[in-house]
C-alpha cells in the first residue's frame, strides 16, 4: 500500500523554498501542497510543512524508508544550512494540509445571491466536505428569535422526557457516565447524549418550515444530494453536551461506501486556487449519500464548546484513525457559530465534539441528517428501546 509522509523543515527560508528541495530531489513523488505551521515541540516555531509518498515496490515492500527520504533530504538539501528535516507523521492516505490563512475564508461563504451561494457552497461540500452558513432561520433578527424559542421549547422537552425515562426504567445505568445504545437516545462519552427527534411533537413541523423553507438549503440540496422530497429525505435529533463534557475522539458518523473516497490520483490534494472553477479531484466524492446539518441553539464559544472538523478528510477512509494529525498541522475547523446558523458537512467528514467547561450551560445542537432515500442509519443507535 502506498503511504502518505509529511515532514516537518525548521526553520523555513528563502533558501529552503520547496521548489529548490523538490529540485534537488525531483526523485521523490511529491504532493503539490505545502504549510507553515508552529512546531508543537518547539514551542510552536514556525515550520514548512511538506508531504511526498511512498510507493509499494514490485515484490509487495515499499521501496524506500521515510527515514532514509528524511536522511537525503537533511544531507543533500539542508547540508550546510542550518536547518532540519524531522517525519512528523505517516499515513494511508493523503494527508490534507491547511491553506494559507486557514480554511475559514473557503468555507464561510458570503455569497452575493442564490446562484453564488449555490455554486460556491456546494463546491466547498465537494472540496473541503464542509461550508458555514449563517442564519439558517431566516434572515430577520425577531424571527430566528422566535424560531429558536420553538425549537429550544421543542427540544428541552424531549430531553426531559428521555432523561426521566432514563432514571425510571434504567436506574442501573450511571447517566452522565455510563456508555449507552438505545433506539431513541446513545450516550457519545461523559455527559454528551445524542437523542432522536423524529416522533417528537413540533420537530419535523419546524425543520419542514424554517430550514427546509429556506431557498438556500433547498437549492444546497439540491446541488449535492438531490431534490426533497422526491429524491431524498431525513433525521432529526438533538446532540447536547451537558457541563463536564470532555473532547471527543475523532470519528466520522457514516461510513465510506461503493468504495468511495480512497483513490489516489491527484493524491497531493491540489493547491487552493479559490478563483478555479474546476476541480480534478471532484469526482472523488461524487458518491456523497448525506450531509448532516448542525444548528446550535445557543451561542457556542470555547467555554460551552462547539465542534472542530478536519476539511477533506471526507475523500480518504483511510484517515480514520489518525485525527491527531490535524491537530499538529493546524488543520482543523472550529465550528465556532452563533445561534441560528449551521455547519453542513459530509457524513463521512472527521470531526470531533470539544469539551464544555461551563458550570451550568448545557450545549444544544439540532442534527439534521438529509441523506438519499436509499440509506438508512444502523451504526449509530441502539435497537432497544430506554421504555421497558
Amino acid at each position: 500500500m502506498p503511504t502518505c509522509n509529511l515532514i516537518g523543515i525548521y526553520p523555513p527560508s528563502d533558501e529552503l523554498l520547496p521548489g529548490l528541495i523538490r529540485e534537488r530531489l525531483a526523485r521523490i513523488r511529491w504532493g503539490n501542497q505545502i504549510a507553515v505551521v508552529g512546531d508543537p515541540d518547539r514551542d510552536g516555531a514556525p515550520t514548512l510543512l511538506m508531504t511526498y509518498l511512498s510507493e509499494d515496490g514490485e515484490d509487495g515492500r515499499e521501496q524506500t524508508d521515510p527515514m532514509d527520504i528524511v536522511g537525503a533530504i537533511n544531507k543533500e538539501a539542508l547540508e550546510g544550512k542550518d536547518a532540519t528535516c524531522e517525519l512528523w507523521a505517516t499515513a494511508p492516505a493523503p494527508i490534507p494540509l491547511p491553506p494559507a490563512g486557514g480554511y475559514g475564508p473557503l468555507i464561510e461563504i458570503r455569497a452575493r445571491d442564490l446562484e453564488d451561494w449555490r455554486h460556491r457552497a456546494s463546491r466547498a461540500v465537494s472540496k473541503y466536505g464542509i461550508v458555514a452558513q449563517r442564519n439558517v432561520l431566516g434572515s430577520s433578527g425577531d424571527h430566528q428569535a422566535s424560531v429558536l424559542r420553538t425549537l429550544r421549547k421543542v427540544v428541552d422537552g424531549a430531553v426531559d422526557r428521555a432523561m426521566s425515562a432514563l432514571s425510571e426504567q434504567r436506574p442501573s445505568v450511571h447517566v452522565g457516565r455510563d456508555p449507552f445504545v438505545y433506539r431513541e437516545i446513545a450516550s457519545r462519552n461523559l455527559e454528551r447524549f445524542d437523542l432522536r427527534l423524529e416522533d417528537t411533537p413540533g420537530a419535523k413541523e419546524c425543520i419542514e418550515e424554517h430550514v427546509l423553507g429556506n431557498p438556500r438549503v433547498r437549492s444546497l440540496l439540491q446541488e449535492t444530494l438531490g431534490s426533497y422530497p422526491e429524491e431524498i429525505d431525513y433525521d432529526v435529533g438533538v446532540v447536547f453536551s451537558r457541563p463536564g463534557a470532555v473532547d471527543q475522539t475523532w470519528h466520522a458518523d457514516g461510513k465510506h461506501i461503493k468504495g468511495n473516497g480512497s483513490k489516489w490520483e491527484g493524491w497531493g490534494l491540489e493547491a487552493e486556487e479559490e478563483n478555479s472553477d474546476e476541480d480534478e479531484n471532484e469526482d472523488r466524492t461524487r458518491d456523497v449519500y448525506a450531509l448532516c446539518l448542525f444548528l446550535p441553539l445557543i451561542d457556542l464559544d470555547h467555554k460551552v464548546g462547539y465542534t472542530q472538523f478536519w476539511p477533506c478528510s471526507h475523500r480518504h477512509r483511510e484517515l480514520l484513525g489518525f485525527g491527531k494529525v490535524a491537530e499538529l498541522t493546524n488543520a482543523t475547523y472550529e465550528g465556532i457559530c452563533n445561534a441560528g446558523d449551521g455547519v453542513w458537512y459530509d457524513y463521512r467528514l472527521m470531526h470531533r465534539g470539544m469539551r464544555n467547561v461551563s458550570t451550568n450551560v448545557v450545549r444544544p445542537v439540532m442534527q439534521v441528517i438529509f441523506k438519499k432515500k436509499w440509506y438508512i442509519e444502523r451504526d449509530n443507535y441502539g435497537v432497544e428501546s430506554i421504555y421497558r
